[in-house]
């Protein structure tokens, strides 16, 4: 009985430590996938300022990934439902480059102002590819 247990127990020992050096190499495998993957890794912060009825909107894009990151940008600026500016550009940035942005606009007399800000992957402006999108009212 003493000779079946011990053999139970390496049995169990063995098989524990196939478990756990399955679950090690899931994990390996689960990191170098998600690191192979994000060719293209994004960082996008994004505000408003308001000093003295003139608010500034900015955004800076940093790409930290390994290739150069293609993006387009656009802002559309409407006071109160009339389309005042809207403008956009492709750009690329390198790795580990960013890509600096500031308007400041006139806050209104009367009515609202409203800036919407998107930002997308590549060179089209198709929802699919919309990486950030963000809206800031301004009241007159």
């Amino acid at each position: 009985m003493g000779q079946k247990s011990r053999i139970s127990a390496r049995k169990l020992t063995a098989l524990l430590f196939i478990i756990i050096a399955a679950l090690l190499a899931l994990m390996i495998l689960s990191l170098y996938r998600q690191l192979s993957q994000s060719t293209e890794v994004r960082s996008v912060e994004a505000g408003l300022i308001e000093a003295e009825g003139s608010p500034t909107i900015y955004f800076n894009l940093k790409n930290i990934g390994a290739n150069t990151a293609n993006y387009t940008y656009r802002v559309i600026c409407n006071l109160t439902a009339e389309p005042t500016l809207d403008e956009g550009i492709i750009l690329n940035v390198p790795p580990g480059g960013i890509f600096y942005y500031t308007i400041a606009l006139t806050s209104p007399e009367q009515g609202t102002l409203e800036v919407t800000l998107e930002v997308y992957k590549d060179e089209e402006t198709v929802s699919q590819n919309l990486l950030f999108r963000q809206k800031w009212i301004i009241k007159g």
